[in-house]
């Protein structure tokens, strides 16, 4: 198989049009990677991250090429921001429309930076991830909805710390909501109620059970917490 990636951005409707299959996350600028002012400490994450995805809708979004580290981003993400929240912005990764790059050593939370002379990896997993990527690239491999090509945000607060999204799959059934908490504190996720009438979730990432009232629909989050939800009986319908 031959993938052609356009090293440009997918917010020029341009390059996918004509005979590229994707194009790299970057703004409106060559090399400024779109979620650049998304993640830190005091960062209302979730609005930043909005807005990028809104303002990437040029070119659909699986054929958007996706990241969170690759040659031109210096210093790792996990050393700019920590390991629980690249446990976050990696699930972000794996569940988003589009082509998702684990870039040598993001699964091992590797923190050397290009072009500065890097000895070579030694594959130590110092901060944990490597399981977790496991889980994570299995899931996508496993679901459809994961890899389709549709994206529905959500309303969630508080909006500063979550952020949620609908991946439609072909039924009610197989549709997966996904919760990321990017906060540093466990959080109760308050999700609109229009539409909402399913009540029984599972978990697919954590495993178990998660109980919802449609009326008013809330969501536990651990700090740095990832929700991948299934309905959890057929004949349910979700938001």
């Amino acid at each position: 198989a031959l993938l052609l990636l356009a090293e440009a951005s997918p917010r020029d409707p341009y390059y996918v049009a004509n005979g590229f299959d994707a194009a790299y996350d970057w703004t409106g600028e060559l090399g400024q990677w779109a979620w650049h002012d998304a993640f830190g400490r005091g960062v209302p994450t979730p609005r930043r991250l909005r807005a990028a995805l809104t303002a990437s809708g040029a070119t659909p979004p699986d054929r958007v090429f996706r990241f969170i580290n690759n040659n031109d981003t210096a210093a790792r993400f996990v050393t700019r921001h920590g390991a629980g929240r690249t446990r976050v912005a990696a699930a972000l990764l794996m569940t988003l429309p589009g082509l998702p790059l684990v870039y040598t050593g993001d699964e091992v939370g590797a923190e050397y930076e290009p072009y500065k002379g890097p000895p070579p990896l030694d594959w130590k997993d110092r901060h944990g991830l490597r399981a977790h990527y496991r889980r994570l690239v299995a899931l996508r491999a496993a679901d459809p909805a994961l890899r389709g090509p549709d994206l529905r945000l959500l309303d969630a607060s508080p909006d500063d710390r979550v952020l949620a999204y609908l991946r439609p799959g072909a039924s009610a059934a197989e549709d997966r909501i996904v919760l990321l908490n990017f906060g540093e504190a466990a959080v109760r996720a308050r999700l609109a109620a229009d539409g909402w009438t399913g009540t029984g979730f599972r978990d697919l990432l954590n495993g178990g059970v998660v109980v919802v009232d449609p009326a008013a629909p809330a969501i536990d989050l651990p700090a740095f917490g990832i929700r991948v939800l299934a309905l959890d009986a057929p004949d349910q319908e979700g938001p």
